[in-house]
């Protein structure tokens, strides 16, 4: 409370000088200000997309909860371990939090600060016999008027970056999912190539059974049973490396799902047929179903406030500082009303000579906002690419398994027509060898392509933006 003998005059005075002074500041500073506006939302555009995909495959609908589309629940358990335990998933949530963080920081110097100070001390007179205590304490306030909104345009800056970490969020969210999936399907690759393997060996004990009881009754030769033994060795051979890769994925599966890798899954034996329509959409929805290309948006968006920040310091500042407090020397009597005093200051200042500094800024800030706005038109093209390809994938790998689907068919069928055959003398060994081969590699080819197929289709529903669950903390599209 200010002192009963200052006078009303005075007060009226500074109140007065206080308020001619942003009328002052206004004048100097109105004729840059049109110029100096950020938020400019035309800067940055995505690249012109047509009314449908160009690789379309007959679909409707929309890629959400893309995880069940599967119909594997093992899968959905698993993608939800993951989403619930993954470290860098909490690392990036973390960084959310931090972001949000931010802009109470930025809010925060559009307010007035006040801050309080006790000091004491001894002071010394010239011929003084001893020195005398000094105590002061006061009251001090600040507060920096956001005349030109620039202020504002760092506080915005700071949202836009909040709302770009949110879509990072969803992305990491989307793209473990996917891991997770793509190592599932490995993992049930590995083993339908590993039980493939094993039905391999077995066939060729049975052809190894054939030539050698042919070659106890005269008609096989010595030769024909070591090159049996040969093929059945490299069997199992194959057997072993497709175990390895089969442990390798659950393993890895495992620490995708948060747990301690001890092979404790068990994985698939079958890859899925995939019977389900792909959910395309229309290219337009991707822009703001992605959140990848929502984060890139956001973060042109800030881009362009520091611009409009970074110009809005060559205008004047305005700030207004106010003190209370008292000093004496008897700690008693600091806040006696004769201890008291007050002031008011208004300060108006206009960077004249910097060396270049604010224009330095001011470039750089240009270069930061193109660079952003390339980076969003870039994530949008390669989305458009990423689906296309994957769409048109979906077409040729359907063909391709049908055929190979055929060429193992017929690969079987002609080892099963050799082995015959040879049992009665009627084909060489070596005719024999070779329709067993490229039927295992006909069964395998086959199976290697189920596993793209599932791979792809993965691949397409993370082009497409698919969520593979809620998002707890937002969908990246609310303000803070």
């Amino acid at each position: 409370m200010l002192p009963r003998q200052i006078p009303a005059r005075s007060m009226v005075r500074s109140i007065r000088l206080l308020a001619a002074i942003p009328a002052f500041a206004a004048l100097v500073g109105c004729a840059a200000l049109r110029s100096f506006r950020g938020g400019d939302a035309a800067f940055y555009k995505a690249p012109e997309s047509p009314e449908a995909w160009m690789a379309a495959v007959p679909a409707a609908g929309d890629p959400s909860d893309w995880i069940a589309r599967f119909g594997d629940t093992s899968l959905a358990t698993l993608c939800g371990e993951a989403l619930e335990a993954n470290r860098d998933l909490r690392a990036a949530a973390a960084r959310v939090l931090a972001a949000r963080e931010r802009i109470a920081e930025a809010r925060a110097a559009m307010l007035p600060q006040l801050s309080s100070a006790f000091s004491s001390g001894r002071a010394e007179r010239v011929g003084a016999a001893r020195s005398e205590p000094d105590f002061a304490l006061g009251i001090e306030a600040s507060w920096e008027v956001d005349l030109w909104r620039r202020l504002r345009e760092a506080t915005t800056a700071e949202a836009e970056d909040y709302l770009a970490s949110e879509a990072d969020l969803a992305a990491a969210r989307q793209a473990l999912a996917a891991s997770v999936a793509r190592t599932y399907f490995s993992a049930a690759e590995a083993a339908s190539q590993s039980q493939l393997a094993s039905e391999t060996v077995a066939s060729f004990a049975e052809a190894l059974d054939v030539v050698e009881d042919s070659f106890e009754r005269g008609v096989a030769s010595a030769l024909d049973v070591r090159l049996a033994r040969a093929n059945i060795e490299g069997a199992r051979a194959a057997l072993e490396r497709r175990r390895r890769e089969e442990d390798s994925a659950i393993r890895a599966l495992e620490v995708l799902a948060g747990r301690y890798p001890g092979k404790a899954i068990e994985p698939r034996k079958t890859l899925p047929s995939l019977t389900a329509a792909v959910p395309a959409g229309i290219p337009s929805e991707l822009l703001g179903r992605r959140p990848d290309i929502r984060a890139a948006e956001r973060r042109a968006r800030a881009a362009d406030r520091r611009l409009g920040e970074a110009r809005k310091l060559l205008l004047p500042s305005l700030r207004l500082t106010g003190s209370a407090g008292g000093a004496s020397a008897d700690l008693g009597r600091l806040l006696d009303k004769e201890a008291l005093v007050w002031s008011i200051v208004s300060g108006l200042t206009q960077p004249i000579l910097e060396g270049g500094r604010l224009r330095a800024n001011i470039r750089r800030q240009e270069a930061l906002r193109l660079a952003a706005a390339e980076d969003y038109a870039a994530a949008a093209l390669n989305a458009f690419q990423e689906v296309e390809t994957a769409l048109a994938a979906e077409s040729y790998l359907r063909a391709q398994e049908a055929a190979l689907r055929r060429a193992a068919e017929e690969s079987t069928a002609a080892a099963e027509l050799a082995l015959d055959r040879y049992s009665r003398g009627l084909e060489q060994i070596i005719t024999l060898l070779e329709s067993q081969r490229r039927a295992f590699d006909a069964q395998s080819a086959l199976i290697s392509a189920q596993g793209l197929r599932a791979q792809n289709r993965i691949d397409l529903y993370l082009a497409l933006g698919g969520d593979p669950s809620p998002l707890p903390q937002g969908d990246g599209r609310s303000r803070p």
